[in-house]
């Protein structure tokens, strides 16, 4: 019987970083960080995958990552490139900003539609999330005719670096359900408390309990012409 289908966004760059971690090898076996999700998922239920990825890194990852699957995962691959989807007549508007980056989330689910036949949960490859994110989430994604979206949130303070500030969506949940996400850079610990500094220098404590996204969606894949018409809409207010 076929369960959800995991999306596992590695086209991006750790701006941070300076690389591609999701492709660097940590564990005592040379394990990817993505290992640990592939691992986590075939165990929770996740019977397919769909890995997003850039043409130049094609490669390395199929070196690095997909040899070391074998037949335990049945995968696919996307391609997320800068100009992939972009309308004909913004196509132009797009290239000149020198914009390299994808465009996230939503573009990256976009580039992988077309393989995506089941419910779906989309992570990051650059991630660690545990065992129980993807149990809960195989769990919500199993129910017969899944028709509604899902995040896993984990505590801010869980979340932190101790390297310097990273950047956050600070979720507001009400009776379980998601009501707003809040994207806030500059969040750092110092000593007891965790501040948040904004563009204008002015600085807010937030508690360390506060549900944070890390990314780790579920969705249906009804999701997609409503994704499409918002992706579509920010591309022609940016460039239209």
């Amino acid at each position: 019987m076929k369960g959800p289908t995991l999306v596992i966004m590695a086209a991006g760059m750790g701006s941070r970083y300076g690389g591609l971690k999701q492709m660097d090898r940590i564990g005592l076996g040379g394990e990817a960080l993505l290992d640990y999700s592939v691992y986590d998922a075939l165990r929770s239920g996740f019977t397919q995958a769909v890995f997003i990825i850039r043409h130049d890194i094609e490669k390395d990852f199929k070196e690095i990552v997909l040899n070391r699957l074998g037949p335990r995962l049945p995968y696919r691959l996307a391609f997320q490139e800068t100009c992939s989807l972009i309308p004909a007549d913004l196509l132009e508007g797009v290239r000149r900003t020198g914009r390299t980056k994808p465009w996230g989330t939503t573009h990256a689910l976009l580039c992988a539609a077309p393989l995506i036949d089941a419910p779906f949960a989309v992570i990051n490859a650059d991630d660690f999330y545990g065992r129980p994110a993807f149990e809960a989430m195989a769990k919500f994604l199993s129910v017969p005719d899944c028709r509604e979206g899902a995040l896993v949130p984990y505590r801010l303070e869980k979340t932190l670096s101790s390297t310097g500030s990273v950047t956050r969506g600070v979720c507001a949940i009400r009776d379980g359900f998601l009501v707003s996400v809040e994207e806030l850079m500059g969040l750092e610990k110092q000593g007891r408390a965790i501040l948040n500094t904004g563009p204008g220098g002015e600085r807010r404590e937030l508690p360390p309990d506060a549900p944070v996204s890390m990314n780790f969606w579920g969705f249906p894949t009804a999701i997609f012409p409503d994704l499409e018409r918002y992706f579509l809409e920010f591309i022609s207010a940016s460039w239209g």
